[in-house]
């Protein structure tokens, strides 16, 4: 006997693993159906396919001593076309022929939520992905925060898991012989050259912004090796109170083992300062950033969920690694509404009140 998924009598080696263990799954409950009671921690969301996930549905309606294929014919007359079609009396003798061991259900049942679970992990990275790239740097906090939360489902579906008998547990927890793949390298896809450069301008001229905006802008948010080398520079002359000019800045990067930006780029940079603009650009390099990790995270979950070689547990413990990182980003995007004080005017916009140290000879 040879066909396709869902059409005729199934070679059970022509089947996908999860359509496999769906099929055989049903076939068992509908070889033995008195062991249903003892699988209700399996839900109808966990199949694949609708037409199963009815069926499922159905035998756990109908009295034990009461199913059988005919009747679940019988009473799929009730159910839209497609379900009729798929669970014809043809089709439910292919379930039937599917499963191995009517007593291994349980198991089947492992495998079947499993791969719901897959599922899920799944359509958390897909979500990840899609509000990245439907998503403005404007409204990315929002869109961060709702990543964050969607991770948190994770330990849901852990708890979930908790619920398979451990004896099934137990032969599906099982590790494979090789480890997850790692994540991919973030691409920076998402720049914004005219907010960098006016971070940085602004910010040679006026380095004091510095105390507020260090607090939520790090150097890996520059797309550009080159900004984001001036930028680490300016934060470590900062931090020591010493002079910020086009001089010691590109001394510190080359210090600081980043790239060394020109120092005719910095002059530049500087005339073209703008007073307390690092804040609005910064914040804009930030937005641009969480995007592309935004998207980085979800391409990574996703990439974890489609590797049928991970057990439950590794998944899960592997994509909240994924996704952990968000956190960190949501906190600094909300560091930028939540001002560790309020410069005086005079402060934000005067060079010459700059506090830098003394080099007194």
């Amino acid at each position: 006997m040879t066909g396709a998924p869902e059409q005729g009598r199934l070679i059970p080696a022509a089947l996908r693993p999860t359509d496999y263990a769906e099929q055989a799954l049903l076939g068992g409950a509908l070889l033995r159906p008195t062991q249903l009671r003892n699988l209700r921690w399996i839900t109808p969301q966990d199949f694949s396919n609708p037409a199963r996930a009815w069926l499922w549905n159905t035998l756990h309606r109908m009295p034990a001593d009461q199913v059988s294929p005919m009747a679940v014919t019988t009473a799929a007359r009730s159910a839209d076309a497609g379900t009729q079609r798929l669970l014809s009396p043809h089709h439910l003798a292919g379930f039937v022929d599917a499963c191995p061991n009517p007593s291994s259900a349980p198991l089947y049942g492992g495998m079947v939520l499993e791969s719901s679970l897959h599922r899920l992990v799944d359509s958390i990275g897909s979500e990840l992905c899609t509000r990245a790239a439907h998503g403005s740097p404007d409204e990315v906090g929002d869109l961060v925060a709702d990543a964050v939360r969607g991770g948190r489902e994770l330990p849901g579906m852990a708890v979930r898991w908790a619920t398979v008998p451990e004896t099934v547990r137990s032969l599906l927890d099982t590790t494979s012989d090789r480890s997850p793949d790692p994540a991919p390298a973030l691409v920076r896809s998402r720049t914004d050259p005219p907010a960098e450069h006016a971070t940085i301008a602004s910010l040679l001229v006026w380095p004091q912004q510095m105390e507020e905006i260090g607090r939520w802008l790090h150097a890996a948010d520059f797309s550009d090796p080159v900004n984001a080398s001036v930028y680490r520079a300016i934060e470590r002359l900062a931090d020591r109170r010493a002079p910020v000019d086009p001089l010691t800045v590109t001394w510190e990067a080359q210090r600081a083992g980043g790239v060394v930006p020109d120092s005719a780029l910095l002059e530049e940079l500087g005339r073209s300062a703008a007073p307390g603009q690092a804040e609005y650009a910064g914040a804009a390099v930030l937005g641009a950033a969480a995007l592309d990790r935004l998207d980085h995270a979800g391409t990574h979950v996703a990439q974890l969920a489609a590797d049928a070689s991970l057990s439950v547990p590794t998944l899960l413990a592997s994509a909240s690694s994924a996704i952990a990182p968000l956190e960190a980003t949501h906190q600094r995007l909300q560091q930028i509404d939540t001002p560790a004080h309020t410069l005086t005017e005079a402060a934000a916009t005067t060079p010459a009140t700059r506090t830098e140290m003394e080099i007194d000879l």
